[in-house]
């Protein structure tokens, strides 16, 4: 962002509890603080030959209390910004579709956010993110990723961010990694790329079962 550097973090854990329901735990990290820890429980349906859909709920712990930590979500082009928003209890709504066909996979995500404030003299502030991919390649893959950040003016100045991510993933029975660059598009509070903001982005997981 700019001329400085920000290392973002987060850790998620998802523990099943029944065939394809599960408890959900996120910890972000703002440097060396934690952001709103995220606590809440999600669960997948099949829907036909190769679609699934999954849905979810989690509350925010709020522990942030630095007005600046949500510039921590610009490598990630504000997606969960709800994690660094200080002083508010984030709700957060997931929904997602992913299809999977013999050689590209397709998904798509919708997660309405609202923002309680902690304490007086702070409006009630929602976010609205959403997102869809395309990969081509199972194992081995490769795709893109299209996202939208919608805010209200209590969390950022500009209302809508835009970004792309081209991405690179592997993918095998013990776990999974994931590179991408997310490129923020428009003239807006993480964008454009590489002029106000910009983000590497690296995920890898593990399954235990």
């Amino acid at each position: 962002s700019g001329n400085a550097s920000l290392l973002a973090l987060a850790l998620d854990v998802h523990i099943p509890v029944a065939k394809r329901t599960f408890i959900d735990a996120r910890l972000p990290m703002s440097g060396i603080y934690p952001g709103n820890i995220m606590l809440g429980a999600g669960r997948v349906s099949k829907l036909g030959r190769g679609g699934f859909l999954s849905y979810g709920a989690q509350i925010g712990l709020p522990l942030v209390t630095n007005r600046r930590a949500n510039d921590f979500s610009l490598p990630n082009g504000t997606w969960n910004v709800h994690e660094y928003v200080a002083r508010f209890v984030p709700i957060k709504l997931g929904f997602g579709y992913e299809r999977l066909s013999q050689y590209l996979e397709f998904r798509l995500d919708l997660e309405p956010v609202l923002l309680l404030p902690v304490g007086d003299g702070q409006d009630v502030n929602v976010v609205f993110q959403h997102a869809a991919e395309l990969q081509f390649g199972h194992t081995f893959g490769g795709g893109l990723r299209v996202q939208g950040v919608a805010v209200s003016r209590g969390v950022f100045d500009d209302a809508y961010q835009l970004s792309v991510e081209p991405f690179l993933v592997v993918r095998r029975e013990l776990g999974f990694a994931r590179i991408g660059l997310m490129l923020p598009i428009d003239d807006s509070v993480a964008g454009p790329a590489f002029q106000q903001a910009w983000g590497l982005r690296l995920m890898t997981g593990l399954h235990i079962d």
